[in-house]
């Protein structure tokens, strides 16, 4: 009997996995108040951006019934969106990012510039191994931040990585070769998905330390930490590689996402700025608006307490 129960917890996180990724799952039950154990019954969004980013997250599963399990997305507008496409299960309760932002530092007020020049330009590469597969070598990375000095001005840099990238000894002689300093915020997920490690756990809460020291940062191309760093009106600028162009080429939901930041971030093309329209684009998609109290959280979010969760 017990043995059931176990594969049928395990059964449910993986269906609804993706709730442990960058510590999301966490960060709303400690919103919400709900026991440590907990696993949410639905699907929390994972990555920011207009609706064609939350491909991977609908059709949610089903669960003992034909209806399907809850989506939970961070903005109104991508609830409305997703509602006029039919989709009737999804209800937007603003991002982990802001709900982390307010746990760590009592305050949302932390949104707010920091007043200080900041220490460093903060790079943040296209991902080589992610969704997109290339070999790259330690010469074409050496060119890379070359190019980066180049719009630095030889100030000061920290290079941020996903930990594939980090792990490859490639980027680190590169990085030695040219004096600058690489760092990784974390891990996605781990194995098992349920495990307590910082490096999951802290993921948000490291990127917010590592952005609030910044005094601008570059971009390559699309990703969440541009609406991450938007929300802290930090300045940065997106440079497309070469890399960057051939990812684009080869993929639809590339081109799309370059599409998007054309039409809406075209200013921050290939010149550090900020923008005042962009950032209330960025917290508008982070759900700024859409913040719940514990007790409003609580009513819309559906759980259940495992076990296994326990360990």
């Amino acid at each position: 009997m017990r043995q059931t129960k176990v594969k049928f917890e395990q059964s449910l996180i993986r269906k609804f996995g993706i709730q442990f990724y960058y510590g999301h799952r966490e960060i709303i039950l400690k919103a919400a108040g709900l026991q440590e154990n907990s696993l949410l019954l639905g699907i929390v969004q994972h990555g920011v951006g207009p609706t064609f980013t939350l491909y991977s997250d609908w059709p949610t599963p089903r669960l003992n019934s034909l209806r399907r399990t809850p989506l939970w997305v961070y903005s109104k507008e991508n609830e409305n969106e997703l509602r006029n496409l039919g989709v009737r299960n999804v209800k937007a309760i603003g991002s982990p990012w802001l709900y982390s932002i307010n746990q760590n530092t009592h305050r949302l007020s932390s949104l707010l510039p920091n007043s200080s020049k900041g220490e460093y330009c903060l790079v943040f590469p296209s991902h080589t191994n992610f969704a997109y597969l290339e070999i790259t070598s330690q010469e074409a990375i050496v060119s890379r931040i070359k190019s980066w000095k180049k719009i630095a001005k030889n100030d000061k840099m920290v290079i941020c990585l996903y930990w594939v990238e980090f792990l490859d000894q490639r980027w680190h002689k590169a990085a030695e070769l040219e004096d600058v300093k690489l760092t990784c915020v974390g891990l996605s997920a781990t194995d098992p998905l349920w495990s307590k490690s910082e490096s999951r756990i802290d993921f948000y809460k490291n990127l917010h330390s590592l952005l609030n020291n910044a005094s601008y940062c570059i971009f390559e191309g699309f990703t969440s930490a541009i609406f991450y760093a938007s929300s802290l009106e930090i300045p940065f600028g997106i440079f497309a590689t070469e890399f960057e162009e051939r990812k684009i080429a080869d993929s639809s939901q590339f081109s799309q996402e370059r599409t998007w930041l054309l039409a809406s971030a075209a200013s921050h093309f290939n010149e550090i700025t900020t923008e005042k329209i962009f950032t209330e684009i960025s917290l508008s998609l982070l759900g700024i608006d859409q913040l719940q109290n514990p007790e409003e959280l609580k009513s819309i979010l559906e759980w259940r307490v495992l076990k296994t969760l326990s360990v």
